[in-house]
């Protein structure tokens, strides 16, 4: 099967990467990433694939990705903060859209919380759906907890995932079901991926860090707190892989 070219933005420490890599079809052309820590740990893990340090200024021809992956900023939806949405400063869908308007995609995959789907009464998710529609893309989504896979916490996470009207199927898969219910002739992304979570952060990166007084574990643990969890990309990732393979 032809390889689906890859940009994945609000990179982080590079869940959607490590997540393709392990479900195969799919390589990674392109990080966009800010935060300097995470920068380098994508150039570690990632040697070779560029690393562009804001979306605000990222452009793109039709055509140069067939897959977008994107954890947006979380901030403006969290139950654990204000929840300003759209009125908050880091809400970057508007970026992120445009960024797909540009390339316009075949495939995407967003991630967020929950909260996403109650912010500003709703609206927030319903707009999304309609920029996409207004895009040319369909779209499915789950809310999906790391504990359905084996982790050790909660870890709720909405997945969208937006393919364009020209691809078609003819029946839905339940991707988003718990593994519990899954037929056993199906392999579950635990057992395709790890086999064990770790029961807690492994020893910290020799990503060296700036100086400025701060332990260096600090820029680990929060770069861990806003990742998602390989595992659980893998589960909409290999739906755009199976769909890939069955609408060319």
């Amino acid at each position: 099967m032809h390889q689906l070219i890859h940009l994945d933005l609000f990179s982080g420490i590079g869940g959607f990467a490590l997540a393709a890599r392990m479900v195969g079809g799919i390589e990674t052309r392109q990080f966009i990433e800010i935060d300097p820590y995470c920068q380098r740990v994508l150039a570690k893990n990632f040697p070779g694939v560029p690393i562009h340090g804001d979306a605000k200024t990222f452009t793109a021809q039709p055509g140069d990705f067939d897959l977008i992956t994107a954890g947006f900023p979380c901030q403006p939806h969290s139950t654990a903060g204000s929840r300003k949405a759209s009125q908050d400063d880091r809400d970057l869908w508007p970026e992120l859209y445009r960024i797909i308007c540009q390339v316009q995609p075949r495939w995407i995959v967003l991630e967020n919380v929950r909260g996403l789907l109650s912010s500003e009464a709703g609206q927030f998710f319903r707009d999304i759906l309609w920029d996409l529609a207004r895009a040319g893309l369909d779209a499915e989504w789950a809310v999906i907890p790391a504990s359905d896979l084996g982790a050790p916490h909660q870890r709720e996470r909405l997945l969208i995932l937006a393919y364009a009207n020209s691809v078609g199927y003819s029946q839905p898969q339940l991707w988003n079901q718990p593994l519990a219910e899954k037929g056993a002739s199906e392999p579950s992304p635990k057992s395709l991926l790890l086999a064990d979570w770790p029961k807690r952060p492994s020893q910290v990166s020799e990503i060296p860090r700036a100086i400025d007084g701060l332990p260096p574990r600090l820029d680990a643990v929060r770069s861990l707190g806003n990742s998602i969890s390989p595992q659980v990309a893998a589960i909409p990732l290999r739906r755009v892989v199976d769909l890939a393979g069955t609408s060319r």
